[in-house]
């Protein structure tokens, strides 16, 4: 069974993300949040509330694809309810599932 993850953030390196996880047998894009309801994914659950994506039973990760918040949390600011170290911690696996998908290998998440 796939991690299921909500994607945080749907401008081009949200985009690009959500197009490399299609069909990923790893983690699962189930909820999308973003500030321009313009840019919803018609076949995935979307808010523009992350607190919604964190409240929905179907989500088991947060992978965030704002840099601008990924930013924010790599100096201590966290701009979102969830912990540096938590975000870093998704980075990292996000950063491995592309690295497989694109070796087509399992590799390692670097900490």
């Amino acid at each position: 069974m796939p991690l299921r993850g909500a994607l945080v953030g749907l401008g081009w390196w949200g985009r690009t993300i959500l197009a490399l996880l299609q069909g990923n047998a790893k983690l699962q894009v189930v909820h999308t949040v973003d500030a321009n309801p313009a840019v919803a994914v018609s076949r995935i659950p979307f808010s523009t509330d992350y607190e919604e994506a964190l409240r929905d039973p179907a989500v088991d990760a947060v992978v965030l694809a704002n840099l601008e918040a990924f930013a924010d949390a790599a100096v201590g600011r966290s701009p979102y309810p969830v912990p540096q170290a938590e975000m870093i911690a998704n980075v990292s696996a996000l950063e491995a599932i592309i690295r497989s998908a694109a070796s087509a290998r399992v590799e390692e998440v670097l900490t």
